[in-house]
Formats: structure tokens, sequence, C-alpha cells
């Protein structure tokens, strides 16, 4: 799980955590860094499903950098838009995408469970 924590009032990471316990939360900065794509897309290969969120990704920007270093690693990504439908205008690898539009715990909570196929 990868996720800018500094603008959601609640973590989109403990909404997947709640839906499916073994989840592992990694945040990262926004923008991320370059150190932490590399630790991140060095990680992605370890596990069956990588679930990012992103928040307004724009052509050739650091979060863009980040999901297809994820992508190049594990092609079992999910992207979490949660803010601009658009996002996946800059992510066309990915195979798995929805939008919230907005950030609150509700819609975060209400995604994690669409993509593990759990009833709301």
């Amino acid at each position: 799980m990868v996720e800018d924590k500094r603008y959601a009032t609640f973590s989109l990471g403990k909404a997947v955590k709640e839906c499916y316990e073994s989840t592992e939360i990694v945040e990262v900065s926004n923008p991320p860094t370059e150190k932490e794509i590399s630790e991140v897309q060095t990680m992605a290969g370890e596990y069956d499903i990588v679930v990012v969120g992103t928040l307004t990704v724009q052509a050739n920007d650091a979060q863009t950098k980040l999901v297809n270093a994820i992508y190049n690693h594990n092609k079992n990504v999910i992207v979490i838009a949660t803010r601009s439908p658009y996002d996946i205008a800059y992510l066309p690898d990915v195979p798995v995408y929805i939008n919230t539009y907005e950030f609150t715990y509700p819609a975060l909570e209400t995604a994690a469970k669409a993509i593990l196929g759990m009833s709301m």
C-alpha cells in the first residue's frame, strides 16, 4: 500500500488494512522522492498486489514515475485516485483503476471494499 498521508484525513492504507489484515502500508512523500520510488519499486515484486493511492497525477510527475516503477516490477497494480478522475490518462498501463473523487474515510473504505470484492 503506497499513499501520501499528508493530504488524507483518514488513511487509504488503514481502509485497505481493515478489509485485508495482512496489508503492509508504505507511506511516501508528495511528491515521492527518487529514493522512495526506488525503495517501493524494489518492494513491489514481493507482493501479490500493490495498491497505490494517487492525488491529481500529471504527466511525468513523481507520482507517475512511482506508479510506473511499481508496474515495471509487479503488473498487479491497483490505482485508487483520490481526487482527479483524469489520473488514468497518465497511467495507461495500469490494469485496475478506481476514482473516489475525494479522500474521506467513507470513500476510501468503499474503494477498498470494491477492489477486494467485499460487499458494501
